[in-house]
């Protein structure tokens, strides 16, 4: 049996949906509002950076914050499916329609764009890996960050951090997994060492038969983060992943 375990010091977790309302909130202060945590942080953001972050952005930034601290200079993992999709699609229409295309929207719509963004505001120059994790979930995200901690033993944390964005109607129909959200965004240190208030994740195998629903990548990386909130063990599953997580 395959089994995976990581160090967690820290999490944090934001659901909104299309008409901005947020569905859920994990690690932030009971009764915070989601908006003032935004503003909070965008508040202390360089204009040019500020005019770059576009909604799905400005909406990682609290959820990153609030789990990494104020400012970060330790590596960090980005884990999305589709990146901001949205901007990928508009740059498309305008391609048909041969209209001139935005350089700068064009360097936003790269799947490392926020990754790049985050690294200059907080001036960090650690290593930053952003992946497309297909439909393995939450785990290649976390065995990156294991396998950077394990390369330079000088470091003892690694950020990794979870965002998709609803899809555009044009791909809702060809897309092997989907997102339920307009912005789903989660946040989480994994530490070389179990300390404090950190606590463990495992995760092994499963015979459980895989499941086929399309928003399956997006629930089981919720799934995860609701399982770090209470506590309490789950099983999960991707259209070729299937595991236990066991939470200590």
């Amino acid at each position: 049996m395959n089994q995976i375990k990581v160090n967690i010091a820290s999490y944090s977790m934001a659901c909104i949906d299309q008409n901005a309302a947020v569905m859920k909130l994990i690690g932030f202060d009971p009764g915070s509002n989601f908006s003032d945590h935004s503003k909070k942080f965008l508040k202390n953001v360089p204009l040019m950076q500020k005019r770059r972050l576009d909604t799905l952005g400005k909406a990682i930034l609290p959820v990153y914050y609030t789990c990494c601290g104020n400012t970060t200079t330790q590596p960090l993992v980005f884990s999305s499916n589709h990146g901001n999709i949205n901007l990928t699609y508009r740059l498309l229409k305008t391609m048909i329609e041969d209209d001139e295309l935005s350089p700068t929207a064009f360097s936003l719509s790269v799947h490392n764009a926020i990754a790049g963004i985050i690294s200059i505001i907080d001036g960090n120059q650690n290593d930053i890996v952003a992946i497309a994790p297909g439909d393995n979930g939450v785990l290649p995200a976390l065995i990156e960050a294991i396998t950077i901690l394990n390369r330079q033993p000088y470091l003892d944390k690694v950020g990794v951090i979870f965002y998709d964005t609803l899809l555009p109607d044009f791909y809702q129909r060809h897309a092997e997994y989907t997102c339920d959200y307009s912005v789903f965004a989660a946040c989480t240190v994994v530490s070389d060492s179990y300390e404090g208030e950190s606590f463990s994740a495992s995760f092994c195998s499963s015979n459980k038969p895989p499941c086929k629903q399309k928003n399956e990548h997006q629930q089981q990386i919720q799934l995860f983060f609701e399982s770090l909130e209470t506590k309490k063990s789950h099983h999960a599953c991707a259209f070729n992943t299937n595991w236990q997580c066991s939470i200590s």
